[in-house]
């Protein structure tokens, strides 16, 4: 979450996603992990070797294209639960995602979304907006209410590179917890593995006061289902949750013309 960013979508295409339908069924809510008292150990640690090798065997690298149900669930001021379907184009082996958020009945596309590690590019009609990698902050034009998507933790699981992630800044290991931490410029990462596959990310931001986690309910991937959400510590109160419940997967070869607009 290298910083929050207001994604001011068209008001008319915004409209789709806040129409109120039935939704997936409920996903178990993610826990945050970081409150666990563990010791962690430099990468060079015999341990951390270990725990580090069996991520490596687990990386999962052939590309896909999966459906998504998604839902939203705004819990301040009120609680509202907003849905929409959402394709996924992913290529782990460049680190790009391709998102196209769809209307939940009929499925037309009323926005994309193109990310590698570094960046984000939204493309709603005509607008193409580009920003640094973190949260998105879509506007509700009914009640001007803000929704936060925590793209990064959730980026994590739609590449499942995490070794690449990790190696960029200096990391610390806890191979019988299969847990680490990686400390970037106002940020931290704490990830949670089992059995060498991704099973939690969870990021405290310094400047915006808020901790997100991305979390599944099992090592499977791409994940079958996901669950997301934001929590503002200044006021000890939850931002919002995103559920997401995979309805199809088809593994195929990717080319550059899969993230063009």
């Amino acid at each position: 979450m290298k910083k929050s960013t207001n994604i001011h979508l068209l008001a008319s295409s915004l409209l789709l996603l806040f129409l109120q339908c039935a939704g997936i069924q409920e996903i178990e809510e993610a826990d945050f992990i970081s409150g666990q008292k563990i010791r962690y150990y430099s990468s060079l640690h015999p341990e951390s070797v270990k725990m580090i090798q069996r991520i490596r065997a687990n990386e999962e690298k052939r590309s896909y294209q999966a459906l998504y149900d998604m839902k939203i669930v705004t819990e301040y001021p009120v609680k509202k639960n907003f849905s929409a379907k959402v394709k996924v184009v992913s290529d782990p082996g460049s680190m790009k995602v391709r998102i196209f958020l769809m209307d939940p009945f009929f499925g037309m596309v009323f926005s994309q979304v193109i990310a590698d590690e570094n960046t984000i590019s939204i493309k709603s009609g005509d607008n193409i907006d580009k920003i640094p990698m973190g949260d998105l902050v879509l506007n509700d034009p009914k009640t001007e209410r803000k929704i936060v998507i925590p793209f990064t933790v959730i980026y994590s699981f739609l590449v499942s590179r995490p070794l690449r992630e990790l190696q960029n800044h200096p990391a610390f290991y806890n191979n019988a917890a299969e847990m680490c931490t990686v400390r970037k410029p106002g940020e931290k990462f704490t990830y949670q593995f089992y059995e060498g596959r991704l099973r939690a990310v969870e990021l405290f931001s310094e400047k915006t006061g808020t901790r997100a986690i991305a979390a599944v309910e099992n090592s499977v991937f791409p994940p079958t289902s996901l669950s997301a959400k934001v929590v503002d510590n200044r006021l000890n109160r939850q931002k919002d949750l995103v559920m997401l419940k995979r309805r199809s997967i088809r593994y195929r070869d990717m080319t550059e013309k899969d993230f063009i607009y």
